[in-house]
């Protein structure tokens, strides 16, 4: 869903982190999947995006 930091409005980036924390804190759209894509794998990682209310994990190298 998201990739890096995104504007959300002018002057404010919006990470992936708290663009799913936001997602899944709202109570129309807390349902969406939310699937986090990386080329970091580690389990700090996996945590991470777990803790942020991430659905799935696909981590992928630069091989890919």
């Amino acid at each position: 869903m998201w990739a890096g930091s995104r504007t959300a409005r002018v002057g404010q980036t919006l990470d992936g982190d708290e663009a799913t924390r936001r997602l899944k804190a709202n109570a129309v759209l807390h349902a969406i999947p939310v699937i986090a894509v990386t080329s970091y794998a580690s389990s700090s990682d996996v945590d991470k995006a777990r803790a942020a209310g991430g659905d799935a994990l696909c981590a992928f190298t630069d091989g890919f």
